[in-house]
């Protein structure tokens, strides 16, 4: 509360009942030292307004009140909600963390959507060398919203997965402007189709695998056609569904019967 007029106090080893006691604390402060300030002052004010609201009970212990109850004992529900408090509340729960998904794909979700991965734009501002340009179109600087929903390649993949599995939504022609690419994200997975669950799990798989054909361009110089990234996505999914990512299976059963 007052560290100042600690560093000047001349008896710094008091309890806090001889403090008190006739205001004695006060008489222990150097008023006359050459650094005393405006700080020394307020927090001597400040100190002086504490004290004054202090009533010692003398002879009786001490004892621990918990602060999170209301009858101010400890219990173990109250402790565990103190670990939230500053949190905010978000929705990756519903569009990340439930949905079936491999855990790596969800771990690279949870990074995407909150803009930590490494794409061109993060690295500049890291101040590390690299090629500002998008891996995939090659026209338009390199970020995450950009490389998912604005690159012409991945649109051109978007589009075709939506004929594929007979899903307007994830066509970008019915896509609007977003900002970030966590607005994107909360507005594909929540449009309205019978399938959200499948779409949710379509829509980690997909970035995936761009994210995974953008690292094959930057650092293997390997680079796969459209209809090729569409194929193997199509298998992947394929594979999903075989280790148990049902709600998928849907988007399969419309792509057969297409």
């Amino acid at each position: 509360m007052a560290p100042n007029l600690f560093s000047i106090s001349k008896r710094k080893n008091r309890s806090l009942r001889e403090a008190i006691t006739d205001n004695a604390w006060v008489t222990d402060i150097d008023l006359q030292h050459q650094s005393f300030s405006v700080t020394h002052f307020i927090e001597l004010q400040k100190l002086w307004n504490a004290a004054s609201r202090l009533q010692l009970r003398l002879g009786v212990p001490d004892t621990i009140r918990w602060k999170l109850t209301a009858d101010s004992h400890y219990n173990t529900n109250s402790a565990y909600r103190a670990q939230f408090f500053g949190s905010t509340n978000t929705n990756f729960e519903t569009i990340i963390w439930k949905p079936w998904a491999p855990p790596k794909c969800k771990f690279f979700s949870w990074l995407a959507i909150q803009d930590r991965i490494w794409t061109a734009d993060r690295l500049q501002r890291r101040g590390w060398a690299s090629n500002p340009n998008c891996a995939l179109c090659e026209a338009t600087q390199e970020t995450g919203l950009h490389m998912f929903t604005a690159c012409n390649y991945t649109r051109n993949v978007w589009a075709q997965l939506s004929a594929w599995t007979r899903c307007p939504a994830i066509d970008p022609e019915c896509w609007t402007p977003h900002d970030a690419l966590h607005d994107w994200w909360t507005a594909l997975a929540g449009a309205q189709v019978a399938n959200k669950k499948g779409l949710r799990s379509l829509i980690i798989l997909v970035l995936w695998e761009v994210w995974k054909e953008r690292n094959a361009r930057v650092f293997q110089h390997q680079e796969q056609s459209i209809p090729r990234l569409v194929a193997r996505i199509r298998d992947e999914a394929t594979t999903w569904v075989a280790a148990g990512a049902m709600h998928l299976e849907r988007f399969l059963d419309a792509a057969r019967r297409s």
